[in-house]
Formats: C-alpha cells, sequence, structure tokens
C-alpha cells in the first residue's frame, strides 16, 4: 500500500470518528466502521464478495453514501446500503445483501430486487423488481416491475409494469402495462396499456390501449411503422404503415397503409390503402383503395374504390367504383354509380329495376334521382324539388327554358351552339335532326305523323306477270298487328318531254277495293296477292299495332314526360 493512499485514508479515518462520536455513536459500530475501512476496503484480496473498481474508499458517509462494493449499515439512518461497483449506488435492494450484483458503473438500483442481476453502465432502476434481469446500459425503468427482464440500451420505461419482458433498445414506454411484452427497437408506447403486447419497430402508440396488440403487424413477423393517437386507436392488429389518430380509430384490423382519423374512423376492418376521415367514416367493412370524408360517409360496406364526401355520403352499401359527393348522397346502396348533390342518389341509386341494367347511373344536382334513379339513367336536377327518373337509359333534366314562339318551326330540346344551352320549345312537333345532305350550314328537320291509333306500315313495289302478285310481310307483322289496308298504285311508262326517253311515274292511287286491283289473303298469315292487270306497281300496307283512348279524363290518367313526349299511363 502506497503512503499516500495510507496516510490519505488515516486523516480521513480521523476526520470520520470525530464526526461520529459527536453525535454519540455506540462504540460498537465505529468499531464495525473501523473494520471495514481498515481491513476491506485497502486490500480487495482479503475482502470477501468484492468486485468493485478503483474507488474504494469511504466518502461521503453524512450523505448517504458508502465505501464501494461493502456491504455497511447507515450510521444515522440504521438502513442498509451495498455498493458493489465504481460510484454504483443501491439502496435497499433485498435480494444484494452480503453478494455481488454486478451492477455497472454509475448504475442506481432503488428498492426491493432493483437492478438485482446485469444491471448495465449507468442504468437506473427504481421501485420493486425494476431493472431486475439484465438491465442494458443508459436504459430506465421507474415503477413496480419496470424493465423487469431483458430490458436493452437506452430505453425508458416509466409506470407499473412498463416495459415488462424484452424491450428493445430506444424505446419509450411510460404508463402503466405499456410496452408491456416485446417492445420493438425505437418504437413509442405513452398510456396505460398503449403498445401493451407485440408493438413493432418505430411504431407510435398515444392513449389509453392505443396499439394495444400486434401494433405494424408483428404477429405475422412483417413489420413496418405505425401512428396510433387516441384512446382505443389502432388498438388490436394495426397493419404497416398506418395511421390511426382519434378515439376508437383503426379499432380493429386495420390493414397496411390506411389512415383513420376521427372517432371510430375506420374502426373495424379498415382495408389496405383506404382513407377514412371525419366520425364514424368508414366505420365498418370497408374494402381496398376506399375514400371516406366526413361524419359518417362510407359507414359500412363500403367497397373497392368507391369514393364518398359528406355527411352520411355512401352511408352504407356504396358498391365497387361508386362515388358519392354531398350531404347524404348515394346514402343507401349506390350501385357502381355517381351521385353528387344534397341527397343525390340517395336510395337505390342504378338499382336493375325490372331486370334493366345494373349500376352506371348518374345524379347531378338537389335531390336528383333522389328515390330509385334507374340503371343506366342521366338525372340533372337544379330545382328545389326532386327529380327521379321513370325508365332506365334515358336523360331527365329539369329546368329547361322554355320558347313560346309560333314562328319556330319544330325542334325539341335543341342545343343552342352559341352558349351550349339545350332549349326546349313548347309548341313543335316530335322531330329528329340530321345533316343537311346539300348544305354543310343546315340541319334537315323532319316531324313525326300523328294519329288516333298507333299505327305501323311497310311499302314496297310489284309486278303482275299474268294475273297476281304476292306482297311478302315480315313473318312477326301478324302477331302484333290487325287491321291490315293496302294501297296500291300502278306504275306506267311515259315519254319525258325534254329528253324524249319513256319514265317510269305513278299516275294514280287506287285502293284495293277498286275494280282494277284486289287483294287476297293466303294461308300464309304473312302474304298477300294482288290481282289486276300485268305491269309495275307500288304497294302500300297501313296496320294497327295498338289502341289507346283518344279523348280520356283526366282523373283516369298520368302524364309522363316532356312537351311533345309526354305519354300516357292509367292509374
Amino acid at each position: 500500500m502506497d503512503q499516500f493512499n495510507l496516510q490519505n485514508l488515516q486523516q480521513y479515518r480521523q476526520q470520520l470518528f470525530q464526526q461520529i462520536q459527536e453525535r454519540g455513536i455506540p462504540s460498537r459500530e465505529v468499531f464495525k466502521l473501523d473494520y471495514i475501512i481498515g481491513e476491506q476496503a485497502l486490500d480487495k484480496r482479503k475482502s470477501k464478495g468484492l468486485t468493485g473498481g478503483n474507488n474504494a474508499y469511504a466518502r461521503g458517509m453524512l450523505n448517504n453514501d458508502f465505501i464501494d462494493n461493502v456491504r455497511c449499515r447507515n450510521l444515522f439512518t440504521n438502513n442498509i446500503t451495498f455498493i458493489n461497483s465504481s460510484n454504483a449506488v443501491n439502496f435497499g435492494a433485498g435480494g444484494l445483501i452480503e453478494e455481488t450484483s454486478n451492477q455497472g458503473f454509475f448504475a442506481i438500483a432503488i428498492g426491493n430486487n432493483a437492478g438485482e442481476s446485469n444491471q448495465g453502465d449507468y442504468a437506473i432502476a427504481i421501485g420493486t423488481s425494476a431493472g431486475r434481469f439484465t438491465q442494458g446500459d443508459d436504459a430506465i425503468a421507474i415503477g413496480s416491475n419496470t424493465g423487469l427482464s431483458l430490458q436493452s440500451e437506452n430505453a425508458i420505461a416509466i409506470g407499473a409494469n412498463a416495459g415488462v419482458f424484452n424491450q428493445a433498445s430506444e424505446c419509450i414506454a411510460i404508463g402503466n402495462n405499456a410496452g408491456y411484452n416485446l417492445q420493438k427497437p425505437d418504437a413509442v408506447a405513452i398510456g396505460a396499456y398503449a403498445g401493451f403486447s407485440f408493438q413493432g419497430t418505430r411504431c407510435v402508440a398515444i392513449g389509453t390501449e392505443s396499439g394495444m396488440s400486434n401494433q405494424g403487424k408483428l404477429a405475422l413477423n412483417v413489420e413496418g411503422p405505425c401512428v396510433a393517437v387516441g384512446y382505443k386507436s389502432g388498438q388490436l392488429l394495426q397493419e404497416e404503415y398506418g395511421v390511426s389518430i382519434g378515439r376508437e380509430s383503426g379499432l380493429y384490423r386495420a390493414r397496411g397503409q390506411s389512415v383513420n382519423i376521427g372517432l371510430r374512423a375506420g374502426a373495424i376492418d379498415a382495408s389496405a390503402q383506404s382513407v377514412n376521415i371525419g366520425t364514424g367514416a368508414g366505420e365498418f367493412n370497408n374494402a381496398f383503395f376506399n375514400v371516406a370524408i366526413g361524419k359518417q360517409s362510407g359507414n359500412s360496406n363500403q367497397y373497392n374504390s368507391a369514393f364518398s364526401c359528406g355527411y352520411q355520403a355512401g352511408y352504407i352499401n356504396q358498391l365497387d367504383w361508386s362515388c358519392a359527393i354531398g350531404y347524404q348522397a348515394g346514402n343507401f346502396l349506390q350501385i357502381t354509380s355517381h351521385a353528387i348533390g344534397y341527397r343525390a342518389g340517395n336510395f337505390l341509386q342504378g338499382f336493375p329495376f325490372g331486370g334493366g341494367p345494373f349500376g352506371d347511373a348518374l345524379a347531378i344536382g338537389n335531390k336528383a334521382g333522389e328515390t330509385g334513379q334507374h340503371g343506366s339513367s342521366i338525372i340533372i336536377n337544379a330545382t328545389s324539388s326532386p327529380l327521379n327518373s321513370t325508365t332506365q337509359s334515358a336523360t331527365f333534366i329539369n329546368p329547361i327554358r322554355e320558347i313560346n314562339s309560333g314562328a319556330t318551326v319544330g325542334m325539341l330540346h335543341v342545343e343552342n351552339t352559341t352558349n351550349n344551352e339545350v332549349i326546349f320549345y313548347n309548341n313543335a312537333a316530335k322531330t329528329f335532326v340530321i345533316q343537311h345532305p346539300l348544305y354543310n350550314d343546315k340541319f334537315l328537320s323532319h316531324a313525326c305523323i300523328e294519329g288516333p291509333t298507333a299505327d305501323v306500315f311497310y311499302r314496297g313495289t310489284g309486278e303482275i306477270i299474268e294475273s297476281f302478285a304476292e306482297i311478302v310481310l315480315p313473318d312477326f307483322a301478324e302477331k302484333f298487328l290487325k287491321d291490315f289496308n293496302f294501297q296500291i298504285s300502278p306504275i306506267v311508262k311515259d315519254i319525258d318531254e325534254n329528253l324524249g326517253l319513256p319514265q317510269e311515274r305513278v299516275i294514280e292511287t287506287f285502293s284495293f277495293s277498286d275494280e282494277e286491283y284486289s287483294v287476297e289473303e293466303t294461308d300464309k298469315s304473312n302474304v298477300f296477292k294482288v290481282f289486276g292487270p300485268p305491269g309495275k306497281f307500288c304497294w302500300i300496307v297501313h296496320a294497327t299495332r295498338e289502341e289507346f283512348e283518344v279523348e280520356p279524363f283526366k282523373h283516369n290518367i298520368i302524364v309522363k314526360g316532356d312537351g311533345p313526349y309526354t305519354y300516357q299511363s292509367n292509374r
């Protein structure tokens, strides 16, 4: 022992004994202290169970610090202290008395069984069994059973049972049972039971029971960072790269890359790459790539690639590729259709009524197609009243500007090429419009024939060689036609005055009752014989398809359609 250390120790002893005697410490305790300092602290080879460092001397006894690597009794408080590494501190660790704990440099363990085995350098364990087995360097465990087993370096666990088992490096678990078991590297869990079991690498869970189980899809051995903020957010099986913010958002099985923001947004089975924003948005059973924005939008059974925006838009059963924008737009059973506006396509939009087409309906405007819009129909409404469809594969628009002009000749729903306006001429005939065959700057407009019966006509030419010729109608004609009427017009040759050539022309029209021509039925219902003089002739046949009441009372029928295209339906 070098003279310098021995001399310093003797001087320190004298000062220490003097202070102890001034406090009235019994002589036997002074003897014990003298034995510890003189025999064990300066000669490690004679000391039993000592594994400590180089600063083995009694220091700061009045401040409750004691000899390195030696079991001592505080002579002022009567507490037992055991220190076994350089500058380490251990108070009341019951399992450590008279035995080594392998406590690291500058480590602190306070509490029964705290830092009991293999506590790392600079580690801190405060509380019963805190950091008890293999606490890593620079780790912090504060609270009963915190960091109990295999707490890795730089990990932090604060709160009863926080980070109890296998807390990985750089993790943070704060709260009762936070990060309880298998918290992976760089994960953060704050709140009671946050990140409780199997929290994945770089995942974040903030709030009671947030990210509680298998956050980051750890259970399937595929990890990715997730974020869950709020009570029970991302509680069970939140998959990789997901975001859930708000109470019970992404509550159960929010699949990979889903985003859920708001109270119970995407709460149950939010599908991969879906976006749900708003209270109850996408709350139940939503499919891949869907988007729901607004309170209860896409709330239940929103299918693949559907889009809803607005309060209860696409609320229940919005099918694949549908789009609903506006308050309660596409609210119930929207079938592969689009609705934009207040309550547009609200109920059964795109439904295949009467076996019609499935989906592909379009409704734009206030209450457009509010109830039962047929498949493959278009409705545009800019009025305060609902506008609904009456049949499939049709277009319904309201309002349309009306022009009441007697000088205007027959066009309905004409597009004004100057301003693209669609106009309704309320005195127009039923017309159709084609390009004029001679003039590029003109249309050719023809009107429909009107009458008190629904008639069908056929026309053609024939020739009598000997005594008769046959007229053949389509084989289905007699199945839906009745009251056939024939007109025969002979074709004769005449000399063109200008060219001097014979020309065929019709010179007169006869009905079949005239003496020169007659028509008789054959044994085939669609074949008729024309009798008359030999020669060519023209023929036309009219027949009735259906009869209707020409002058009905208003209280007996319902008028449907617009303008000249209105039609009657029996009540």
